[in-house]
């Protein structure tokens, strides 16, 4: 008789302590499920001044070799000839560009420019701006003229 009532009791603490989880879950799901208060995006984009100028990111003897942070338009020259442009080429993110003597310009394993090229030569890449200069303000705020004192009040 004391093993089915110590039984009982059991069952009866893991439904009630079952039912205050389920009831706490509930009211988590329904945290979650509150409606949004209506809002209203403004953007305003104006354009900057179109003060760049073309950028030396890197100067040396060959082999010179850069990996390009960006999507950018890279110019290749030889420093020493009177700043002759040898190549010019659009760039992806993570791509290795060089000038070797022997091989030339290369973007990767593709050639730009053959060679050979003086080994005597200081060699430059120049990063050209692409002219896409503008500044972007993004402003996210509730409606005006909609009552959020409900939308509040629920937190």
């Amino acid at each position: 008789m004391r093993r089915i009532n110590g039984l009982l009791l059991i069952a009866s603490v893991t439904s009630m302590l079952l039912a205050m989880t389920s009831q706490v879950a509930c009211n988590g799901s329904r945290d979650q499920a509150r409606p949004r208060p209506p809002t209203t995006q403004i953007i305003t984009e104006r354009p900057l001044p179109p003060h760049a100028q073309p950028t030396l990111i890197k100067q040396g003897k060959s082999p010179l070799v850069y990996m390009s942070v960006g999507t950018a338009t890279l110019r290749f020259v030889d420093m020493t000839a009177n700043e002759s442009e040898l190549a010019r080429a659009l760039v992806q993110p993570r791509q290795i560009v060089r000038i070797d003597a022997v091989r030339g310009v290369m973007l990767g394993e593709n050639v730009l420019r053959p060679g050979p090229l003086p080994a005597d030569h200081t060699y430059g890449i120049w990063l050209e701006p692409d002219g896409s200069n503008y500044s972007r303000n993004s402003i996210v705020n509730p409606q005006p003229g909609r009552d959020t004192s409900d939308f509040d009040s629920q937190r």
